[in-house]
Order: C-alpha cells, then structure tokens, then sequence
C-alpha cells in the first residue's frame, strides 16, 4: 500500500480544501486515485490563485475609477465599479475601466463646451450695438453648437 502521508504545499488553498483534500488521500485505496486527488488539488489550487487574481484586479480598476473625477461628479462611477465586481475575466474589467475612462473624457469635453458656449453667450450679450434679434439669433447658434472647435473660431 502507498504511503498516504501527503502534505500539500499548494498555497492558495483554503484550509479547508487543504482538509478536505487530505482526507481524500488518506481514504484512498490506490496510486491512480492518490494521482488524481493531486491533480485536483492542483487544478483547485491554481483556480483560486486566477480568483484572487481578478479580485485584486478588480480592487485595482476601481481604486482608478474614484481617480475619474467627472464621473464621480456625475454620480455614474457606482455603476461602472457594480460592472467590474460583475466581470468574470481580466479582459471584461480592463473594457469596463476603458469605458469608463471614456465616458470621464466624453464628460470633460461637454464641460468645456458648456463652457465655451456660456463665455459666448456672455461676449454677445455684451456688444452693445447689436439687435436684440441678431443676439438671439447667435445665441440660438450657440445653444445648438455640439463642438467646440466651432466655437473657438
């Protein structure tokens, strides 16, 4: 009979599949079951080291997103940290943090334009020797404006 005595040196077991793992060795009856209780071990092993992983992973992405100040003004940053506690891979949560890295510059920009546009509201307010009605007229123009490019020429 094989020697049951195992000790498992895989660190990313829990204690308690370290327990259960071992009990299954020392109830085994054979070499081939020893091997396969190993492999298991093994396989578990690196499952949850890939878990701890993604967890840290994830940890990380959303400490970046609280760095997103717009989004956090904007009140969407929880949104985007409940997707990446949804992510199921690195790969998900690096799109969720690209997107919302996005959607934070997308919210930049329209602060700037929003911006831009309320100084021009306020040049043409001001000229003094201008109708009223070519005022409204350039401020219309101003309202609509979605770039601002437009609005710094």
């Amino acid at each position: 009979m094989p020697n049951k005595k195992i000790d498992f040196e895989l660190t990313d077991l829990t204690p308690e599949q370290q327990t259960d793992f071992k009990k299954q060795v020392e109830e085994s009856q054979s070499v081939k079951e020893i091997t396969q209780i190993v492999d298991n071990a093994v396989a578990q092993n690196e499952a949850n080291r890939q878990a701890k992983e993604l967890e840290a992973h994830k940890q990380k992405a959303k400490d970046e997103l609280d760095k997103l100040t717009e989004l956090v003004d904007a009140g969407e940053i929880n949104d985007f940290k409940s997707k990446i506690d949804a992510a199921e891979d690195m790969d998900a949560v690096n799109k969720i943090s690209d997107e919302a890295v996005d959607r934070n510059n997308e919210l930049i920009y329209q602060k700037k334009l929003q911006d831009a546009k309320d100084a021009a509201q306020a040049e043409v307010e001001r000229l003094g020797y201008l109708p009223d009605e070519s005022k409204a007229d350039f401020i219309e123009k101003l309202r609509v404006q979605r770039q601002l490019k437009r609005l710094m020429l």
